[in-house]
């Protein structure tokens, strides 16, 4: 009798082994299945938030060229007026070669005054 009830204690154990390894191994695949699931996901999230930046920075990079080239179309503007500017003689030396002869300074205030009774 003893080799009987070593022999089922033997196989009650190698069962229960068996259900311990079913159970870890149903477990396992579970685990797996949402490690997965978990990595596929933060893909895709990582995925579209690369999408996403890349498009932000070609929209910068767009409003960007478009103020340089404003500003370089400013910049010309500004240099042809300035130009414009130094190729002309101001106002006073303009008027002062209209005149025939040499300007006349009006007599200062005190000279005026003195010749007054």
């Amino acid at each position: 009798m003893d080799t009987r009830a070593q022999l089922r204690s033997t196989r009650v154990f190698s069962q229960e082994n068996l259900e311990k390894e079913r159970d870890c191994t149903s477990q396992s695949c579970l685990q797996r299945e949402l490690n997965d699931f978990s990595i596929n996901k933060s893909n895709d999230e990582l995925q579209k938030q690369s999408e996403l930046v890349g498009s932000m920075f070609r929209l910068r990079l767009k409003e960007l060229t478009d103020a340089k080239t404003g500003l370089d179309g400013q910049l010309e503007k500004t240099n042809q007026e300035i130009s414009s500017v130094e190729d002309s003689p101001p106002p006073t030396e303009r008027s002062a070669r209209s005149k025939d002869g040499p300007m006349k300074w009006p007599p200062p205030g005190s000279a005026v005054r003195a010749k007054r009774p």
